[in-house]
């Protein structure tokens, strides 16, 4: 049982990893404004979190605090050691991605209202709007 939920902990770990990767990617194209590469990385992340919300259920793997502290406590050592650092890093990289998480949308929500203002002006300047897109044409 302890090998099974210290696999499952590692696809854990994969799985964050994985989403703070993407996070990081995320916020280069906000400030690139790269449309395109904004929309692959939300899918990347859809497919990712589509996989961590399926590890509990495929597993079927659930533990409470205590039963985790039992367990711990049943393995040697260094066993125990090992399993509080992945833990840890676990939580380390929830956190982090919380972060990430925030700064984004922050991002996204000061692009966005740039984005209406820049629409606002076009609707008011006709004059500009059709030079915009006779430059397009």
């Amino acid at each position: 049982m302890e090998s099974s939920i210290l696999d499952l902990i590692d696809r854990y770990i994969e799985a964050y990893e994985s989403l703070v990767r993407l996070s990081k990617d995320m916020y280069i194209s906000i400030i690139n404004r790269d449309l395109d590469s904004l929309l692959q990385i939300t899918n990347s992340q859809s497919k990712v979190l589509s996989q961590l919300f399926m590890l509990g259920e495929e597993t079927d793997l659930r533990y409470e605090k205590e039963e985790l502290e039992s367990i711990i406590s049943g393995l040697p050592l260094e066993e125990q050691s090992k399993f509080r650092d992945k833990l840890r890093y676990l939580g380390d990289l929830v956190l982090e991605l919380n972060e990430l998480v925030k700064i984004n949308s922050r991002l996204l929500e000061n692009s966005i209202e740039l984005l209406h203002r820049y629409v606002e002006f076009l609707k008011k300047n006709p004059h500009i709007t059709s030079i915009l897109l006779e430059n397009r044409g």
